[in-house]
């Protein structure tokens, strides 16, 4: 697939193009235009504090009450709030695109988790991990793909969501989940909602006149069917692996009996890359009721020096599980990418990826795209946090599934608009301040920072580091994160409002 490459020093989307919040959501078809023009006056409440409860964020009773009535109204559908923001992002996609920035689509799932006593009482949640109330959240989000310096791609909008609610089961081993899952039919398992949203959005792309779209999955989607049906549809795509998987060379009887792994170590490596890693505490990964938990140690953050090698053509034998499925094939042939960090601190563990991919990788050029592309599924997990924490979905006091797919669908596009700009402040700090920040807030921000003093024509990454300063942020510690931004935002909208009530006060007396 050819790549088109932009214009030196073209950023895929700055913040003076950001629509105003009203666009995303403007043109929802909800069966009545009252109703519309509600989910546009909550969602513009919310926008100057994403993370403020809905009580906070309205004004008046009457107002809360019709917040909390649009919400729970069974004639809205989540699909239907979400529809305009899927059409903005893929116009924003279609405008990347003409640029000449490569699009990836990242796909994740996320557990929505409701804790505390009202948990339990609440209507059409399933059950989580640790016998948790709640549901998945399976996001696509479209990103342009940024310079090779910067971590994160430019997220462009969500554009395709499925929410899956898990039914109550009674606590089983390993073995006994196995065995369900292999009586399950192939299309009723889980990991079907990766291809159903992947084929989704490659028709909505396809239908916007966006093409040259990769899907980007982590180990989740290692899947011998998955990989067998995007191939079908047409899909380019780049995932991480999880199994080793069995390799077919042809005749060499050597070759035939190597897998995955053992074939990419074999090869050369094609280039070297040097990739920032952020710090991470340990946490236990496993599953319930089967194998032990493995505890995955912290990590420090730090310069990963990488080594990246690749094979093209490989056949790739599917297990006799997989071939059970009449829609597998018994071999596919794919392209590999491995990742290894040949030399990781004492201590820690060496990073690897190994990765299937659509996309060719004949030249250092293109297997650095593969990486590249991967490297741009960040951004649905840095989505997923300014969506919890920057909006804070699981902290909302509705009380039905229904309402609580509304209000994912109302604060996703607000996610999004955090996600982009603070991408932006990290990848074009330069950007004035004033593209971020109306002329009082930046008045505000100015008078209330200690921890970053802002001059007359400050950068939006300076009144970034300001803002995140008014939430506790301190400047060695890195990059700000959400919760401190949500703090310094709240702040900062608080001392915005009682300023404007002051200055009305002062307009009246005068």
């Amino acid at each position: 697939m050819p790549q088109k490459k932009a214009a030196a020093g073209t950023p895929p989307c700055s913040s003076a193009q950001l629509p105003a919040v009203a666009e995303e959501y403007a043109s929802a078809a909800l069966g009545d235009a009252r109703r519309t023009q509600r989910l546009v006056a909550i969602a513009e409440r919310l926008a100057p504090a994403p993370d403020t409860s809905f009580p906070v964020a309205c004004r008046g009773a009457a107002e809360l009450e019709g917040c909390y009535r649009l919400l729970s109204n069974q004639k809205v559908a989540w699909e239907d709030v979400l529809a305009p923001h899927i059409a903005q992002s893929l116009e924003r996609c279609r405008a990347a695109a003409a640029q000449g920035h490569p699009l990836v689509v990242a796909h994740d799932t996320t557990n929505i988790r409701f804790l505390g006593s009202e948990a339990g009482v609440r209507t059409g949640l399933g059950t989580l991990s640790h016998g948790e109330s709640g549901f998945e959240a399976h996001l696509a989000l479209a990103c342009a793909l940024p310079a090779p310096q910067h971590l994160l791609a430019h997220p462009l909008g969500v554009v395709g969501l499925h929410p899956h609610v898990r039914a109550s089961r009674p606590k089983r081993s390993l073995a006994q989940q196995k065995k369900e899952s292999q009586a399950r039919p192939p299309d009723a398992r889980e990991s079907e909602m990766w291809q159903q949203l992947a084929y989704t959005v490659q028709q909505r792309c396809t239908e916007a006149g966006v093409s040259d779209v990769v899907h980007v999955m982590d180990q989740e989607a290692d899947s011998f069917r998955l990989f067998s049906m995007l191939m079908r549809q047409g899909c380019a795509f780049v995932i991480r692996t999880r199994f080793d998987r069995r390799v077919d060379a042809g005749a060499s009887q050597t070759d035939s009996a190597r897998c995955l792994h053992a074939a990419l170590e074999a090869a050369p490596v094609l280039l070297t890359r040097e990739v920032s890693l952020g710090a991470a505490k340990a946490k236990w990964k496993g599953r319930n009721g089967g194998a032990p938990a493995k505890k995955q140690p912290a990590r420090e953050g730090r310069t990963a020096h990488l080594e990246v090698r690749a094979r093209g053509g490989l056949v790739l034998k599917a297990s006799e599980y997989s071939q059970r499925d009449e829609d597998v094939p018994a071999a596919l042939t794919l392209n590999a990418v491995e990742v290894v960090e040949p030399y990781p601190p004492e201590g820690q563990p060496p990073v690897r990826w190994v990765l299937l991919t659509t996309l060719p990788v004949d030249t250092p050029e293109a297997v650095a795209h593969v990486v590249d592309c991967y490297r741009a599924r960040w951004s649905v997990e840095e989505l997923f946090k300014a969506l919890k924490t920057g909006c804070a979905l699981e902290k909302r006091q509705l009380m039905s599934l229904h309402a609580l797919l509304n209000a994912l669908a109302l604060l996703l596009p607000l996610a999004w608009r955090l996600l982009a700009l603070r991408t932006l402040a990290h990848q074009a700090p330069a950007t004035a301040a004033t593209d971020l920040f109306s002329p009082d807030e930046m008045a505000l921000l100015r008078h209330l920072s200690v921890r970053v003093t802002l001059g007359p024509e400050p950068t939006c990454g300076e009144a970034l580091l300001a803002l995140a300063g008014l939430g506790g942020h301190l400047k060695y510690n890195g990059r700000p994160g959400w919760q401190t931004l949500a703090r310094g935002q709240d702040r900062l909208s608080s001392a915005l409002e009682g300023w404007l009530a002051a200055r009305a006060l002062s307009s009246v007396e005068s």
